[in-house]
């Protein structure tokens, strides 16, 4: 697998020399050629950061034939520092055949209903969200019949559960930490998914105890997928086995120790990505700050890379003064339209108070703070004081991640009783753990 991958690799390197300033610039400072790069020689690349990604134009400057129409990507990602990822037909080819990968690995009838419950700005609101003749593109026909029904993570838990019960879905997709709260909320109010076979988790970590906790509750496993919006698919969650195989084909992953040595299995490091068929922003041996333990080669018989468990960032939810909790949105994507804010953190410290940590490359006006308030205040749905915090540098937390958004709230007293994500706060306290 490591043959083809360099095979694939060899092109890619010579074409982002060739085109993108800052990888001939590190190439030529590390004193290699990029049409003789060998896994001998490879780890003396240096890392691409996201500061490179910030800073750097990574924007191929001439597309190869055949990759098709440009398309990009802005996210804030896994640290809070926003950046933007173009990416081609291939690149989307790519996400197609890992997706429908995935489907096959997992037996999904795509027949069924399946239920979204994910970040949407503004298109899929209560109380009907979102209703899709099938499930995508992606899913293979003429099987793909099923129904897909989208609903926006930013409602309260209750309002989700109510969308829930009304569906009723055969598949339900979500992150972590809501599912984790919805587990909550149903125990307490006797609710079951009697036409449930399968929950999808993604974008953050998920830990062994809500697997277990989700087969207790709703009677049926936890089928996880490690990806970022820069790289898209980068592990799959095996269909025999808890931990994820690598998807080989489209990304080199390297766990690395301290030392920047490959990870031996039952080791943990961190992570360095290269996509190896997008050239139009190429990502090369990317650092994309999550850690991984490596694991045994898995006798399932697929042959590709395993990873036992990933160690990503959880995002904690936001504690409205009702004692709710729910989804942290808080209007990211407009930021640059008020001020050039190169990375932020949000801590909430009360149930009305919200602190912005900003790195900016000016001082925030007045004018800057009040708009940023309004948009900050739309995305968490509620009239929070914001205060800002210029700072140089915003540090990774105790466990090696950073947080977008920290809640330092306890669980109010007078609405412990009929909070439907009160027993969310367990779960979080125990994947905080985990991870450290």
């Amino acid at each position: 697998m490591l043959d083809h991958q360099f095979r694939q690799l060899t092109p890619l390197l010579r074409h982002a020399a060739t085109t993108v300033p800052l990888y001939r610039r590190k190439f030529q400072e590390a004193g290699l050629d990029a049409a003789l790069i060998t896994p001998e020689n490879w780890r003396s690349l240096p890392f691409l950061t996201r500061s490179d990604l910030q800073e750097s134009i990574l924007l191929s400057s001439s597309l190869p034939m055949g990759h098709g129409i440009l398309s990009v990507t802005q996210t804030s990602g896994a640290t809070g520092q926003p950046v933007s990822i173009h990416s081609t037909n291939i690149t989307g080819l790519f996400w197609l055949a890992i997706t429908r990968r995935d489907h096959h690995w997992h037996r999904r009838d795509l027949t069924r209903k399946l239920a979204i419950i994910r970040y949407n700005p503004d298109l899929a609101m209560p109380p009907e969200g979102l209703t899709y003749a099938n499930w995508g593109i992606a899913a293979a026909p003429p099987l793909n019949r099923g129904v897909a029904v989208l609903h926006s993570v930013r409602t309260p838990i209750d309002r989700q559960l109510e969308w829930l019960a009304l569906h009723n879905p055969d598949y339900f997709l979500t992150y972590p930490s809501n599912l984790a709260a919805l587990i909550a909320g149903s125990r307490e109010l006797g609710l079951t998914f009697a036409n449930l076979r399968e929950v999808r988790t993604i974008s953050e970590t998920l830990s062994p105890e809500l697997r277990t906790v989700c087969r207790e509750a709703w009677g049926v496993e936890i089928t996880d997928t490690y990806s970022s919006q820069e790289v898209g698919y980068i592990a799959l969650q095996c269909p025999v086995h808890p931990h994820f195989h690598v998807q080989a084909e489209s990304v080199l992953v390297e766990v690395l120790n301290d030392r920047g040595n490959p990870c031996q299995p039952g080791e943990i490091g961190r992570i360095v990505i290269t996509a190896l068929h997008n050239y139009a922003t190429p990502l090369i041996r990317y650092e994309i700050r999550d850690y991984a333990e490596v694991g045994p080669p898995c006798p399932c018989g697929r042959g590709l890379p395993v990873l036992t468990r990933v160690m990503g960032r959880q995002r904690n939810m936001l504690v409205l003064p009702t004692g709710e909790k729910c989804w942290p949105i808080t209007g990211y994507p407009h930021y640059k339209e008020v001020a050039p804010i190169r990375q932020f953190q949000f801590i909430q410290h009360s149930l009305t108070e919200v602190e912005m940590k900003v790195v900016c490359d000016r001082v925030l006006s007045g004018s800057d703070k009040e708009r940023l308030t309004e948009i900050i205040r739309e995305g968490l749905g509620y009239p929070f004081t914001v205060r800002f915090t210029p700072t140089d540098r915003i540090p990774q937390g105790p466990n090696g991640k950073f947080e977008e958004f920290v809640s330092l709230v306890a669980q109010p007293p007078e609405s412990q009783g009929n909070d439907l994500s009160h027993r969310a706060r367990t779960f979080s306290q125990v994947m905080e753990h985990d991870q450290q």
